[in-house]
């Protein structure tokens, strides 16, 4: 399937009111989640494909970057089993939705220095799991530090620039890490954990919604959303 949207595999914009789409590619809502639940499946998605490759049971888990996946990586590691979820950014805003959506700790990196807290934290030993999803390439070349041995790294924000390993031997080599990285989700695979967790309610994707506007509003949602000051923006198509 080519990418979904207008020009990109389909004639059929994000914004259209209906949309014609392969019957192979359409997955079949199962647990009788809402219309706003099962729209923000698609990023919850991508987070619970991160999490799940970061195997969380029974781990400490560091997320990098509360936007809206990041949000969202957190509450699946409560959900699939980590004892204790860190989270990291630099808005209050977003590290307040953090610890709603399940973050046991919360640190604001423009105030403290990340590396010396988590290994404050941990009494010195390190994180075992890491979810890097702020993109922030600064951030990503540093996690390594403070990852434990025998720990685990997935790669879901998207850097722009070149990523940089300053000791390679101790940061890398030595520490017997594992790197993930996650390109979407794993279909079906992922739809239906995913479904469950919410039908479940171990997972709340409705605590990200800041703003539910009529279609015909198109415009003054994406002005919303490129303020930053917004989580997830819905556009609903059956108000026109």
């Amino acid at each position: 399937m080519s990418q979904y949207g207008h020009g990109k595999g389909t004639i059929y914009g994000g914004c259209s009111q209906y949309s014609i789409v392969p019957e192979k590619y359409c997955y079949k809502l199962q647990y009788g989640v809402s219309d706003t639940e099962a729209v923000l499946l698609e990023p919850m998605g991508v987070a619970h494909n991160a999490i799940e490759r970061l195997e969380v049971n029974n781990e400490n888990v560091f997320v990098i970057g509360c936007g809206a996946v990041g949000l969202f990586a957190i509450a699946c590691a409560k959900a699939l089993g980590a004892t204790t979820v860190y989270a990291a950014d630099v808005l209050p805003g977003r590290l307040e939705l953090a610890t709603k959506m399940g973050a046991d700790v919360v640190i604001n990196s423009k105030d403290v220095d990340v590396r010396s807290e988590i290994m404050r934290l941990t009494d010195q030993v390190g994180i075992g799991r890491i979810c890097e999803a702020s993109g922030n390439v600064g951030m990503l070349n540093g996690c390594f530090k403070y990852l434990r041995k025998g720990g685990r790294v997935s790669i879901l924000g998207l850097p722009k620039q070149a990523l940089h390993i300053d000791d390679v031997l101790q940061d890398i080599v030595f520490k017997s890490l594992t790197i993930t990285t996650v390109h979407g989700r794993r279909i079906f695979h992922t739809w239906n954990e995913c479904e469950k967790l919410i039908a479940d309610k171990k997972v709340d994707p409705s605590m990200l919604v800041t703003h539910d506007l009529p279609l015909s509003e198109h415009h003054n949602a994406f002005k919303t959303l490129l303020s930053g000051k917004c989580c997830k923006v819905l556009l609903d198509p059956s108000k026109v």
